[in-house]
């Protein structure tokens, strides 16, 4: 095992920084598991009570405030932290971490202030009293802060989906906790504790830890008012039920099985195929919004499979920080293991394995085949020992199929359905 930093990241709580009390443990590198990038502290249950304390302490001062005076020291807040993290080279510890291409992770960082920036300028009409009936002053809406939220953050955009939740709960009136992924806490950590330390003391907690302990117990503290979680299906069930007890106000943002509809008239460009690998396979496919299937009419298949397959031969796959690499591994082992399980199932089911030739020499990836068949086109990367990079995948199958899985990953059906010009009514996405 190798360490390729010696980075000891710490906890904000009440606006000071702190080592975890139940130690640390470390964050690896996906494309590198073997390569530890840094140890992350491990936040206990005593010091999740005290940053719950801590905001609960702040919330009737911040929420006293004045919405543009929130907004403004939000934004300011922001905005410091954004020229931190870039001054310290954050994008380069984020991709070590978290997998993804340098210039993705170098985006989504420049985006957390703009994000910021935008939900900032809708807040003071979105918080403004709404008078009922304009002939008359009185009924009223006003709209007040829950308190103290805790917010739990996804590991596949956590910078951008951070500053979604904190700009929104805190130009609210609310106060926070923040729930950090396990295994890429370490860069928004760094931006955490800046911004946190440009609000008042407890405005802003930032804690991390392995596992789901803490989260866990984050959801059912007695001290928490509203929770909002981007995550899995899996994950939103259990917190609901979590909440259920204290009947605690949820807001959920999950995965999808977003679908793209290729109609019988549409022309198969090249600008629409480079529309649809990018829509599927940003961020190695991890997106709740990624395209999961995409159906095409029978006679359009062998066309559109031809086509996504030319684009895929452009992809380059391995470790996000070297120049050439458009596409980082996948972010954990078992996103890697269930897209591999996928590309077998279909193979076992008569598919063909297609492999694009570009590859990234630092991915140390081999590849296999399969006996050809009609029912399905896959193009695949398999992995050698335990990286965690894949080369994106595409199987041909026919509508007839029912897929439910929300989150694929790296991998999209192309499902194959006899259409009429004007299908849109008939048209069945719910499979």
């Amino acid at each position: 095992m190798t360490t390729s930093s010696t980075l000891q990241a710490m906890l904000t709580i009440d606006g000071e920084a702190q080592p975890g009390a139940a130690g640390s443990y470390p964050v690896h590198n996906p494309a590198r598991p073997a390569e530890i990038v840094g140890e992350a502290p491990a936040a206990d249950r005593a010091q999740l009570d005290a940053a719950v304390t801590a905001a609960r302490r702040a919330a009737p001062g911040w929420r006293a405030l004045d919405v543009a005076e929130r907004i403004a020291k939000v934004a300011a807040a922001a905005a410091t932290a954004g020229e931190q993290i870039k001054e310290r080279d954050g994008a380069r510890l984020y991709t070590s971490e978290h997998g993804k291409v340098l210039a993705e992770a170098g985006f989504e960082i420049d985006t957390a202030p703009v994000i910021t920036a935008i939900l900032g300028s809708m807040a003071q009409a979105a918080l403004a009293p709404e008078q009922i009936d304009p002939q008359v002053p009185y009924p009223r809406v006003h709209r007040e802060p829950y308190g103290v939220a805790a917010l739990i953050i996804p590991f596949n955009w956590p910078f951008a989906v951070m500053m979604m939740k904190l700009a929104s709960a805190l130009t609210a009136g609310n106060t926070a906790v923040v729930k950090l992924p396990p295994t890429c806490p370490l860069a928004t950590l760094q931006f955490g504790a800046a911004f946190a330390s440009a609000l008042p003391p407890g405005v802003a907690n930032v804690l991390s830890a392995p596992g789901v302990e803490l989260a866990q117990a984050l959801v059912t503290h007695p001290g928490i008012d509203v929770i909002s979680l981007t995550g899995g299906p899996a994950t939103g069930r259990a917190v609901m039920a979590a909440a259920a007890p204290r009947l605690t106000p949820l807001l959920l943002e999950l995965g999808g099985n977003d679908a793209a509809i290729i109609a019988p008239d549409m022309t198969i460009s090249d600008q629409l195929v480079e529309q649809l690998v990018t829509a599927t396979y940003t961020t190695g496919g991890q997106v709740c919004m990624a395209i999961k299937r995409l159906y095409a009419p029978r006679d359009r298949v062998d066309e559109l499979s031809d086509a996504v397959l030319a684009r895929c031969e452009r992809e380059v796959v391995g470790d996000g920080l070297a120049d050439e690499v458009t596409l980082g591994p996948l972010h954990t082992a078992a996103g890697r293991d269930r897209v591999e399980a996928l590309v077998k199932d279909a193979a076992a089911q008569g598919a063909t394995v297609r492999t694009p030739s570009s590859i990234s020499p630092t991915a140390a990836l081999t590849t296999s085949a399969h006996p050809r068949s009609t029912s399905a086109d896959i193009c695949h990367f398999r992995t050698k020992g335990n990286a965690m990079a894949i080369k994106p995948s595409i199987a041909v199958i026919n509508a007839s199929t029912v897929l439910t899985d929300a989150e694929v990953k790296a991998f999209v059906p192309i499902l194959q359905k006899q259409m009429h010009r004007d299908f849109a009514p008939a048209w069945n996405i719910d499979a």
